[in-house]
């Protein structure tokens, strides 16, 4: 996977939602964060979501990622791409790995993926 020094956009048609997940350093809560751009870079929308808890990156990482689904559905956007910095998160989505601390989340992206 190559490291992108630059942001590209998408192909035309095709909205890139990016997503991240913070985690505080000692107490607090987890949060997430998405950006979604079109095809001529124009930004479409935002949002942040506090989470109620702390969690581990795996987990904030793929509930940032569901959520850029769900955002997408909301939005009536079926031609998505999702770019996430947690290459961990997303070899899971692509082998629909639904085993260990995140695999209750994946299977909720999957199912999502299924219904676009």
């Amino acid at each position: 996977m190559d490291k992108k020094d630059h942001w590209e956009p998408p192909p035309v048609g095709f909205y890139i939602i990016n997503v991240d997940g913070t985690i505080p350093l000692a107490t607090g809560h987890s949060g997430i964060g998405i950006i979604v751009r079109d095809s001529e870079s124009r930004f479409l929308a935002a949002m942040y979501l506090p989470l109620q808890g702390r969690y581990s990156v795996e987990e904030t990482e793929a509930i940032a990622v569901e959520q850029g689904f769900v955002l997408a559905k909301k939005l009536g956007q079926e031609r998505v791409i999702i770019e996430s910095d947690s290459l961990l998160t997303v070899q899971a989505v692509e082998a629909n790995d639904v085993r260990g601390a995140v695999g209750h989340i994946v299977k909720g992206i999957v199912q999502s993926l299924c219904s676009f």
